[in-house]
């Protein structure tokens, strides 16, 4: 072999060296899909789709699951293949083996988010903000969900009934708000992407004349959006 194919092997082998180092450290491999890093550090996570093609795809598959396993309690679903298709899929998949499924919503929400809302008395007991062990394991798929797709975000939003006075209200909405957070938080979320909020009595969104209506305002909202 002369010195010239010595030299042009050479520059293949260090070139293809070369690659595969750039690859890693972008978080792809050869010939397969790549992974990013989660930003919790312990699992590897992936990107939405963020194309219009790819979400109206996704979003096609979300209605389709959601009509056969969540029924009607999906609101407001005209954006479905747009900006919160994929996101919609994503916490959609999360529900499909709770058996709390048929009480939980997922709204779509005018700034890209996706909205699920959960009823207090399925979290907590009467007057508690300790999750209910029975609710653990849908909370653990849906901190799954926050793990498997990067830069997710996740506010949880606490609300009471107007039984009680403000300032406890606004406490306990907190309290429940908090300890969802860290119970996700404790599965794996990154703190940085997780934040609560107590709104107590203020955002009914049923009257509060009525056992019906007041059971409905006690709840939990967990805001899911994409980081920019």
């Amino acid at each position: 072999m002369n010195s010239g194919m010595w030299m042009r092997r050479g520059a293949v082998v260090f070139g293809t060296t070369f690659l595969s180092f750039a690859l890693v450290a972008c978080g792809t491999t050869p010939g397969g899909a790549g992974q990013q890093q989660s930003e919790g550090g312990m699992f590897g996570c992936k990107g939405l789709p963020n194309s219009q093609g790819k979400n109206a795809a996704i979003g096609a598959v979300a209605g389709a699951v959601l009509g056969g396993v969540i029924g009607n309690r999906v609101a407001d679903n005209r954006g479905v293949g747009t900006r919160n298709g994929a996101l919609l899929g994503a916490l959609s998949g999360a529900l499909i083996g709770s058996q709390y499924k048929a009480s939980i919503s997922l709204t779509e929400m005018p700034d890209g988010s996706v909205k699920m809302n959960i009823p207090g008395s399925l979290l907590f007991e009467t007057g508690q903000s300790a999750v209910k062990p029975a609710f653990q394991q849908t909370l653990d798929q849906v901190a799954k969900s926050l793990r498997e797709y990067c830069g997710l975000r996740a506010r949880v939003v606490g609300h009471t009934d107007d039984v009680g006075g403000d300032a406890a209200n606004d406490k306990l909405s907190m309290a429940r708000a908090q300890s969802v957070m860290h119970y996700l938080q404790g599965q794996g979320v990154r703190s940085s992407n997780l934040s609560a909020e107590g709104r107590g009595e203020r955002e009914p969104i049923a009257p509060n004349d009525s056992a019906d209506g007041r059971a409905q305002n006690r709840r939990v909202e967990i805001f899911v959006s994409e980081s920019n």
